[in-house]
């Protein structure tokens, strides 16, 4: 068992996808997506596994940085899915999992992908959601992604230095989930990410 940070994303409306007359392209069209996202240069630190709508991805180590790779491959997978019309929700938590892989055959399970998949699920909306266990790891992700305002030199040299991270994951205070039986959706005061290219 290692400890790190995984992703569990889900692409919405996938069984219409498939069952659609241009399923095929439409297929085909997900594939490249995917590939064009998850396979680049910059992306080493991240492995991914894809079943289906479902898409696991997984930093190598469990410190800042691998958070940050993850963050980053996830913000561009969105964006890329996105400009591609699939919808994309999906949570990134922390703690300890099992990858192994072995010729063609690749196993992940643990307590994150079990956090992640619970807050995917609870989700109402389009997007990517920091599970708690992230939040935790993490305590200053308020002050790594804040954008602010800057008027002096040294303000837009700081704002430079957090770009890393505000330009990829926002503190959201209006996350919604679904319905908990009061009648209201649930709001979630939590970090999403951001889309970009």
């Amino acid at each position: 068992m290692q400890k790190g940070f995984v992703a569990l994303l889900d692409v919405l409306g996938f069984a219409a996808l498939v069952s659609s007359e241009s399923g095929g392209s439409r297929l085909q069209r997900y594939l490249e997506c995917l590939q064009t996202a998850l396979d680049t240069p910059n992306a080493v630190d991240v492995d991914y596994v894809v079943f289906s709508d479902s898409i696991v991805l997984t930093a190598k180590g469990d410190s800042e940085e691998s958070l940050r790779a993850l963050i980053q491959q996830c913000s561009r997978l969105f964006c890329k899915m996105l400009e591609n019309e699939f919808a994309l929700r999906g949570a990134i938590a922390y703690g300890s999992y099992l990858r192994a892989e072995d010729t063609g055959r690749v196993f992940v399970a643990g307590n994150p992908i079990i956090e992640a998949y619970r807050y995917e699920t609870i989700q109402d909306w389009v997007g990517i959601m920091l599970a708690p266990s992230v939040v935790t790891r993490v305590p200053d992700l308020v002050s790594k992604c804040q954008l602010g305002a800057y008027s002096t030199t040294e303000e837009l040299a700081q704002l430079k230095g957090r770009l890393d991270w505000a330009a990829y994951v926002q503190p959201w205070s209006g996350i919604p989930f679904h319905n908990s039986g009061s009648g209201e959706h649930d709001n979630f005061q939590g970090f999403a990410i951001v889309p970009t290219s």
